[in-house]
């Protein structure tokens, strides 16, 4: 179903397109390319979303870092309930204007949007928005893209910081989608990963990483030393061990040794391959 409704922005009437989502729930498509790409039915991270419609429960906490307009965390919101929790982070006025948008028209109740950057530090920094097509490549870096760039202000907490502030008593999975912060999100997140041992989205992407100085790589090397295993996904939401490589371009879950069982029903075998 779509259907078009008129909603007031800083400067003009943008015209987005409302979608219902194939798992259920509804989404503001804007002009840029996430819009785009739904309004087009693309099935974008198509094994990423069977694995956590599959994955997730009723109760059980997310931590979504970068929500954007909030995809991951309307999927999230759906599958963990009333008795469940979603804490989403993102920085962006713009995209925090949208996802409070599709949080209102889905009626979500069971989630905490956070107005802030997460890094390995609590302060505040730099934060380049792409006034273009290109909002999910917002960041704390400059962006490559081809549209002009708003620098702006915005405050930074850490993961840690955050549960031991608000006294978050566990986490059960975690997305991270930071234009290249990634690193030091895990950086900020040590007592986290060490205390809870979430299952872990994260973007490997390194086009976005190489304006902060490092690879996809080192986020590998990171993880693989605080004991988790990588995992790649297939369209249907199976994982594959993933080895360590040196160009990475893709989303990979990451699973902590002590959780390895929770996965065991998602590896794929030849029957499914």
């Amino acid at each position: 179903m779509i259907t078009r409704i008129k909603i007031k922005s800083d400067q003009w009437l943008f015209l987005p397109v409302l979608i219902r989502l194939p798992w259920g729930g509804c989404f503001l498509a804007w002009d840029d390319v996430m819009g785009t790409r739904i309004r087009q039915c693309e099935n974008f991270d198509q094994g990423e979303q069977s694995f956590l419609l599959q994955f997730l429960k009723p109760g059980m906490t997310v931590i979504d870092v970068g929500a954007h307009q909030g995809l991951y965390t309307l999927l999230a919101s759906k599958k963990v309930g009333s008795e469940g929790h979603v804490i989403a982070f993102e920085p962006s006025p713009r995209e925090l204007r949208r996802l409070r948008w599709n949080l209102f028209i889905n009626r979500c109740r069971n989630v905490c949007v956070v107005p802030f950057a997460v890094g390995n530090s609590e302060g505040t920094a730099e934060f380049f928005v792409c006034l273009g097509k290109e909002t999910g490549c917002n960041s704390l870096r400059p962006p490559v893209v081809p549209d002009p760039v708003k620098k702006i202000q915005v405050p930074v907490t850490t993961l840690d910081r955050y549960i031991e502030k608000f006294n978050v008593k566990h986490v059960d999975f975690i997305k991270i989608d930071a234009e290249g912060a990634e690193l030091d999100v895990f950086k900020g997140g040590i007592k986290l990963l060490s205390n809870y041992s979430p299952l872990v989205l994260c973007e490997f992407a390194d086009k976005r990483t190489e304006p902060w100085g490092y690879r996809s790589v080192d986020i590998y090397n990171f993880l693989t030393a605080h004991n988790y295993w990588l995992f790649s996904f297939t369209p249907e939401g199976k994982l594959r061990p993933c080895p360590r490589k040196e160009y990475f371009n893709e989303n990979l879950l990451a699973v902590s040794e002590k959780k390895l069982t929770l996965i065991a029903s998602f590896m794929e075998t030849e029957a499914n391959a």
